[in-house]
This record gives C-alpha cells, sequence and structure tokens, in this order.
C-alpha cells in the first residue's frame, strides 16, 4: 500500500514510498477521473459538485495498491460551529477495491494527517449507509439526515484527541 498526499496544486507533498521522487508529475496524478468514476458515473452526482473550490484548498490523497491507483479523498480546514476544523470529503475507492480495507487504511491516514497538523476536530458528510463504517473509525453521527447530491447523508464528528485503535 502507497498513499500520497499532495498539495492543492498537485504537488506531491510527501508519500510512505521511498522510492518516489519529491517531484511526481502531476499529470499523471489519476486522482479527478477516479473520484469522477466512484461519484459522478456510479452515483450519479453532478459533476459540477463534484469539483468544487475546495479542490483548490484542500490536500488530497492518493491510495496506491501494487501500483494501481484505487482510491482517493482530500482533507482541508474549515470553520465550523464556530471552530476550526478538519474537514474530510471525497472518499472515494473503486468498485472492485472495496470491502478490502482499504477505505479504513485511508481514513486512518487522514485522521493521522489531522493529528500531527493541529489535533482539531474532524467532520465529515456521510452517507447514511455508511455511518457504521465511520463509527468504527471513532466518529459520531450527530444533527439530522438531509440529502447532499440526492443521496442521505449525515454529519459526522471525530473530536480531537481522539485515539487511533
Amino acid at each position: 500500500m502507497i498513499i500520497y498526499f499532495f498539495l492543492p496544486t498537485w504537488q506531491l507533498l510527501f508519500t510512505n514510498d521511498t522510492n518516489t521522487t519529491n517531484h511526481l508529475d502531476a499529470s499523471k496524478v489519476p486522482r479527478p477521473s477516479y473520484s469522477i468514476r466512484g461519484f459522478v458515473q456510479e452515483q450519479k452526482v453532478p459533476i459540477e459538485m463534484e469539483m468544487d473550490e475546495f479542490d483548490e484548498i484542500a490536500m488530497h490523497l492518493l491510495f496506491s495498491q501494487q501500483g494501481v491507483a484505487v482510491g482517493t479523498a482530500r482533507i482541508y480546514k474549515e470553520t465550523w460551529n464556530n471552530e476550526a476544523c478538519f474537514r474530510i470529503g471525497r472518499l472515494s475507492i473503486l468498485k472492485t477495491y472495496r470491502g478490502q480495507g482499504f477505505g479504513h487504511q485511508m481514513m486512518q491516514a487522514l485522521i493521522q494527517y489531522a493529528q500531527k497538523n493541529g489535533d482539531l476536530t474532524i467532520i465529515l458528510h456521510a452517507q447514511v449507509e455508511a455511518l457504521a463504517f465511520y463509527k468504527k473509525l471513532g466518529f459520531e453521527a450527530i444533527g439530522s439526515i438531509f440529502e447532499e447530491a440526492g443521496i442521505p447523508h449525515q454529519i459526522c464528528q471525530r473530536s480531537k484527541h481522539t485515539s487511533l485503535d
């Protein structure tokens, strides 16, 4: 498993792959196409909702397994309930690679990134069918269920200082 973190400009920030240079060619990073495949094609999310202004400020994660880019996500700082926090979003794993623990590994990397960069509360909009997945990672569902892109969601929160098991 190789995890890459990219700056908003898609310049490589860091990776756990010791064979990667710090100048990975951003034109070869497939994140938008994988995320679009997961959200736009599979879940019928309008493309104008998938690509937004937060892509320009977010750190982007690309998850690679045996040389194949299989998942993506993003994380960025924002203000929520008058407090600084991290927001995770656009977690997407190619359908043929689901159920193998990659989502869990990706979320652990994102949580560790947040802990190392301010240890703030983390929020996300979870699809209702994925609430149990996020609960296992220390997230708590709060508030009412709402629709986002026609899909039921609920806000989930992970308090700062919550340890990874």
